[in-house]
């Protein structure tokens, strides 16, 4: 039987018939499905006629209105801009249906009831909040939803951030306190904490990027450290299991000490052990181990330099690592290869190796995963030597135990269990760590990022320190980098994480349906693939609109010389706006995330400058690299203009002038030196 649930949080009370009459009652039984009817009354005059009905894109709340001031309509058309008409639609479905149940399940106040205009505050907060959905939506290529909004940490605290003010910090938290109210049964997801974001925080405190020189300092000596370990560890997994004997690594006078009995008894000491187990560079050239407190030591420097090499190409967090089991590592096929009629492989299957804290699969999912490159296989590899040296110490099987396995069992002896190493970040750095102090341009590269945090008030990042690292900065630092797949703005980056950046792009920038089957989880309760809401690519996806902004700011809007082509006016004028010998101003950098933001605006690089045009190139998938020239996103440096140029020249010069190839080339040759004469007043130049 039915519930009847009367409108208690709608702006209706029985002391407002005489500005209005009541609308329809809901009749709702729990544990059932809640489905608002599209032709559901929410609003009605004193004459009874409709004013605000659920299907329809305005709502009118005047006859429900505490004052004699006029109530502004709720709009909800003014999501449809055309843009993504299927989201948009979806999105206002979504929208409506939250406002509903707010009004209808939830109570406020003494009275239990809540103004009109109480409730058109929070519509406005909303739809806000849709529109960025919609705006995020159109550079990640996903379906985000409000749902993945308030359920997601990294979204919503971009989106509060975006959006600061006491009024607003009020109603965002009264929206986050109704949603905890109704909970999963009613709106159908669990919102954050309330806690998890920080509403009445006025100076901005996230996570600090790495600046672009320590970047790549941290990932240099990283992967020097990574091979070299991984090319002298071999021996690990045989030596380790050897200390379950007590005098094992132990020097002959201290076992003759403890009664080892006579010399034929004698076990071998620390050197030796390093030694016949073929680790004199690790562990005695490198790390100077000369007995056991040195060894575990040792072992736990090793582990920390491969959990920083996980942290630094994942993005994974400190506990998700810790959690990593011995086998973390699974194939995911993205692609079937492509067989012909006669059986032949024509293209390859695409396949990606995954980390995953749980890849005991039976037929679905069980956790998260993250796209894992071959500086962290190795990284992985070497922690599985320790692993099974370990488990061979316990005696377990080694699949059951912590990939991070603690070492320190194999000094005290004690009869424990194989628990995670515990680290210390001052003992188990590695010695250059402490050598990466902070310049003038990495602090130019951390006010870029942030520009409403003060550094140069901060001890942590004052000039000459050594940089504070942690953990958690190698995930914002990742989403931050490599969101822009061309990573056009580090140019001296080493070209394997360059080639690191494009792989993230293949992967990262997958619409949401894809991204939960390869990174997800799948829920037996619900029947589907569930999306973390913590998960790397969250971040990775609010980076994008801000690092494709960053290159425009910087490899265009900072160039000394002239910009030219169809949006040359447009970026000249912004250049304008730039003070001299200072960081791009505020104004123009908003402005420029902003117009990325909605979709408006891109950037990637081309052979002749950039293109700030949106979506796929067919030019560029021609190789036709003159069409930019003619382009309205094309934006032309006359500095690549040269180069081509004169690389072209030189390749004439190998051509026969009437071979097909001179034909062909000498057009792209022709278009480029016509373009700099008239477009750049440059004079003409003519093949040799």
């Amino acid at each position: 039987m039915n519930e009847e649930i009367k409108a208690y949080n709608h702006s209706f009370d029985e002391d407002l018939v005489e500005y209005g009459t009541i609308p329809d009652v809901f009749n709702y039984s729990e544990g059932n499905k809640i489905e608002v009817p599209d032709d559901f009354v929410l609003c009605r005059d004193l004459e009874g006629m409709s004013t605000a009905i659920f299907k329809e894109d305005t709502w009118d709340y005047n006859p429900y209105r505490l004052s004699a001031t006029k109530l502004t309509k709720w709009h909800f058309s003014k999501l449809l801009l055309g843009k993504n008409p299927a989201a948009e639609r979806a999105i206002i479905i979504e929208l409506k249906y939250l406002l509903f149940c707010m009004m209808y399940f939830c109570e406020s106040g003494y009275t239990g009831t809540r103004s009109s205009s109480v409730m058109f505050s929070y519509f406005t907060v909303l739809r806000q909040a849709a529109r960025f959905c919609l705006d995020l939506e159109l550079t990640t290529h996903g379906n985000l939803t409000l749902k993945h909004l308030f359920t997601n940490k990294p979204f919503l605290a971009a989106f509060v951030r975006n959006k600061k003010g006491i009024t607003f910090n009020k109603r965002m938290s009264a929206i986050i306190n109704d949603f905890n109210f109704l909970g999963e049964k009613i709106i159908g997801f669990t919102v954050v904490n309330r806690e998890d974001v920080d509403l009445n925080e006025t100076d901005s405190q996230q996570t600090v990027i790495i600046p672009q020189r320590i970047y790549m300092s941290l990932m240099n000596n990283l992967e020097n450290d990574i091979d070299f370990i991984y090319e002298n560890s071999d021996g690990l997994e045989e030596m380790l299991p050897k200390f379950k004997d007590r005098y094992y690594g132990v020097s002959h006078g201290r076992q003759k000490g403890l009664a080892v009995g006579g010399r034929k008894y004698y076990r071998e000491t620390m050197s030796q052990a390093i030694v016949s187990h073929g680790l004199s560079k690790l562990l005695k050239d490198n790390y100077k181990v000369t007995k056991k407190n040195n060894l575990t030591l040792a072992l736990s420097k090793i582990q920390f330099i491969a959990k920083q090499v996980i942290h630094l190409y994942t993005g994974m967090r400190h506990q998700e690592v810790n959690r990593l089991p011995y086998e973390c590592v699974y194939t995911e096929t993205i692609t079937e290869a492509t067989v012909d009629e006669k059986g032949k492989i024509v293209d390859e299957a695409l396949a990606v190796e995954l980390l995953s804290t749980t890849t005991k699969f039976t037929g679905y999912k069980e956790s998260a995963s993250w796209y894992a490159p071959k500086c962290v296989l190795k990284a992985i590899k070497i922690l599985q030597r320790i692993a099974r040296g370990m488990a061979g110490f316990y005696n377990v099987a080694y699949e059951t135990i912590p990939l991070l396995v603690s070492t320190s069992e194999l000094r005290t002896l004690m009869d424990g269990k194989p628990e995670v190493t515990n680290f210390n970040t001052s003992k188990h750095s590695p010695h250059w760590l402490s050598l990466l102090t902070i310049t003038g341009i990495d602090l130019i590269d951390l006010r870029a990022s942030d520009e409403d945090r003060d550094f140069l008030s901060d001890k942590k990042f004052q000039v000459g320190n050594s940089w504070p690292l942690a953990s958690h900065q190698f995930r914002r630092s990742l989403a931050f980098y490599a969101s822009n797949s061309g990573f056009v703005s580090l140019p001296t980056l080493k070209a394997q994480f360059k080639h690191l950046s494009l792989e993230m792009a293949r992967y990262y920038r997958r619409n949401f349906e894809q991204i939960k089957t390869i990174f997800g989880y799948f829920d037996k309760e619900k029947g589907e693939y569930i999306l973390p809401d913590d998960h790397m690519i969250f971040e990775y996806q609010l980076g994008i609109p801000g690092n494709v902004a960053n290159q425009i700011l910087i490899d265009v809007l900072g160039a000394d010389n002239h910009i030219y082509g169809k949006t040359g006016r447009y970026i000249e004028r912004q250049k304008e706006q730039l003070k001299d010998n200072e960081i791009l101003i505020q104004e123009v950098r908003k402005e420029t995330e902003k117009r990325v933001a909605k979709g408006e605006l891109s950037y990637r690089d081309t052979l002749l400058g950039g293109c700030i045009k949106v979506g796929a190139c067919e030019d560029e998938m021609l190789g036709d690299f003159t069409s930019c020239l003619g382009c309205k996103g094309g934006i032309i440096n006359p500095n690549k203009v040269d180069k081509a140029i004169d690389r072209i020249k030189e390749e004439l010069a190998e051509y026969a002038k009437d071979s097909a190839e001179y034909q062909i080339t000498i057009i792209d040759y022709d278009a480029l030196v016509k373009y700099k004469k008239y477009s750049m007043k440059s004079k003409d130049e003519e093949p040799a």
